[in-house]
């Protein structure tokens, strides 16, 4: 069966959230899923907000320990910046604000979305196997003293075996695994001209990437003595123009 939400807040100064969900169990799947809406005009001038957020995670079971998750979340965030007052300032009018934050219309915009998809399978009764895949997208529309305009993205993979055993009649366990990763980003800066962009300051793209190599076992001598050992190895990579 599934079971939905439905919820709406409301507060001062034009706060109003409106929140849906719904979750449920069918079989061998399950599903959350949610959205939230938020505006509100604040408490001081230029603090206005328009926030939406969404999520989903949708999963497949094949038994026991054995699974793959589909997981995305997204995210549109627009919020204006009033900026810091003097005292005296702030003693004529504390919901005021900095005269420069509104004549350059100063805020904070961003677009992101994250989604990943992961498994954890038993492949025997001692050994466990736990991977992903992900990507992530960010889009930043930023005027503050000049206006920044970043979009980045990312995207990696990971895998972990775990195992559990003996040796010689010991117990003992270990696992390994793998993390790589890589991603970009686009970085313009512009003179702020009442909120948009003026002429270009700079521009640099800028890159990376890195990789991760793991293990460690232990050999319980007696039960609560064990011997430990393991090593890690790793590389990282980042390009500046």
């Amino acid at each position: 069966g599934f079971n939905a939400r439905v919820r709406v807040d409301g507060g001062s100064f034009g706060l109003i959230r409106e929140h849906a969900a719904i979750a449920g169990q069918s079989g061998d799947w399950d599903l959350y899923a949610a959205a939230t809406n938020q505006t509100g005009q604040g408490w001081r001038s230029q603090s206005q907000q328009n926030i939406q957020f969404g999520s989903l995670n949708l999963g497949r079971s094949f038994g026991e320990d054995r699974e793959v998750r589909l997981i995305v979340n997204g995210s549109n965030i627009n919020q204006e910046i009033p900026g810091a007052l003097t005292w005296s300032q702030f003693q004529a009018n504390p919901r005021q604000d900095a005269p420069a934050n509104y004549a350059n219309d100063q805020g904070r915009n961003q677009r992101g979305l994250r989604a990943s998809l992961r498994t954890t399978w038993r492949l025997s009764d001692s050994t466990v196997f736990e991977g992903a895949i992900y990507v992530l997208w960010k889009d930043l529309d930023h005027p503050i003293f000049q206006v920044i305009d970043q979009q980045s993205r990312n995207w990696g993979a990971f895998g972990r075996l775990d195992w559990q055993g003996e040796i010689g009649g010991m117990k003992a366990d270990a696992f390994g695994g793998l993390w790589l990763r890589t991603g970009d980003m686009d970085s313009n800066f512009y003179v702020n001209v009442k909120g948009h962009r003026g002429a270009p300051r700079s521009r640099t793209l800028q890159n990376a990437d890195a990789a991760d190599l793991f293990a460690e076992g232990r050999l319980f001598v007696t039960d609560p003595l064990a011997v430990v050992g393991g090593g890690t190895w790793g590389r990282a990579g980042r390009d500046y123009e």
